[in-house]
């Protein structure tokens, strides 16, 4: 891919600040968690069990799993919860700082980051503190292979995107040409990867490189929060508030059903057809290859993350301890630190 402006050289990257250590704890010191677990793994009768509750009460940012076995979640705090096919459990943290993104390539190789740019890694065992830089805020996470991890953030002084690179040996910084701030990173491999997030100018702003250099695609939109594809050729973007627009290889086109909803956050998909996006109020919506559509909300918090293990099991993280999941016929509170919650359900969109 041809290059307008190679402002990402990893021979020649900006060093942004010296990072600084933390204390770590002797062990991993897993806690369970209060409420007990749904037997769930088989998504049959059982997963309409009541919600698990006491779990936490902060604020859930990200989910991210290996398997449909071995699924993260990371949110303000420092909190980390890890659901193992039959238990949800609060992991120990080796941050109180708030966690954004988290992702890896397997179980035992697991990136998460947010605050104060502090990134942690799970190495099967625990998670070790790795390091800080300060100025940043980590907000996305892409693992493509363990020597190719990418993170992207905002300096917020100086209202700046920020993306790191991560080689299996060093991390290298940079701050990104005409962006206001970078909010997620996607691959479809690892000469083809995408940072999107706002324009110095409060518009969308997209660039796409081969893993040394990148340039700014052509895009008119609103800012944005989410990408995801199964391609090259097919790419989601999701704003904030506007319609979703897919790239089919040639150009960005707005889908002309999608409406318009202030506060879309996440988005995530199985397929071509099977696309998931989230946002506040607890929103979801879902493409199924022809049409975007609505799900009823379940509650009343707003939605950050959204992944799956599969079509037929996907997670949703959100405020107040909110997990939702859905077993391909419908979505379910799974666990919630929201005493007045019900445990509502609601069928395919």
């Amino acid at each position: 891919m041809a290059a307008s402006r190679s402002w990402l050289s990893l021979a020649c990257v900006l060093s942004l600040c010296a990072c600084q250590s933390e204390d770590k704890p002797s062990e991993t010191d897993r806690t369970s968690a209060d409420g007990g677990s749904a037997a769930d793994s088989k998504l049959g009768p059982e997963f309409d069990l009541p919600p698990l509750r006491g779990v936490t009460q902060l604020g859930l940012t990200a989910v991210w799993g290996s398997s449909k076995d071995d699924v993260w979640i990371v949110g303000s705090d420092g909190a980390i919860l890890h659901y193992d096919g039959e238990t949800l459990e609060a992991v120990a943290s080796t941050t109180t700082r708030s966690l954004h993104a988290i992702a890896g390539t397997g179980p035992d190789d697991i990136w998460a980051a947010g605050e104060e740019g502090t990134t942690l890694h799970w190495d099967g065992t625990r998670f070790e503190f790795v390091e800080r830089i300060e100025i940043s805020t980590l907000l996305g996470i892409n693992a493509i292979a363990p020597d190719d991890v990418w993170m992207v953030g905002v300096i917020p002084t100086d209202r700046l995107g920020f993306v790191r690179h991560f080689d299996g040996v060093e991390w290298t910084n940079a701050r990104v040409p005409g962006s206001a701030s970078l909010w997620e990173v996607w691959s479809s491999s690892a000469d083809d990867v995408w940072l999107v997030g706002t324009s110095d100018v409060q518009a969308g702003l997209v660039y796409r490189g081969d893993g040394m250099d990148f340039a700014p695609m052509e895009f008119e939109g609103k800012p944005l929060r989410g990408v995801w594809g199964t391609s090259a050729d097919d790419v989601w973007l999701l704003p904030y508030d506007s319609a979703a627009q897919h790239w089919d290889g040639e150009a960005f086109t707005p889908d002309a059903d999608y409406e318009e909803e202030r506060g879309m956050l996440g988005t995530w998909g199985a397929a071509p057809d099977d696309v998931w996006a989230v946002g506040l109020h607890g929103r979801i919506k879902h493409w199924d290859g022809e049409h975007w559509t609505a799900a009823d909300a379940l509650i009343d918090q707003p939605l950050w993350s959204v992944w799956g293990a599969a079509s037929d099991d996907v997670w949703a993280v959100g405020g107040v301890g909110t997990i939702l999941r859905w077993n391909g016929d419908h979505w379910r509170v799974f666990a919630t630190g929201d005493e007045s919650a019900s445990s509502p359900l609601t069928a395919a969109p």
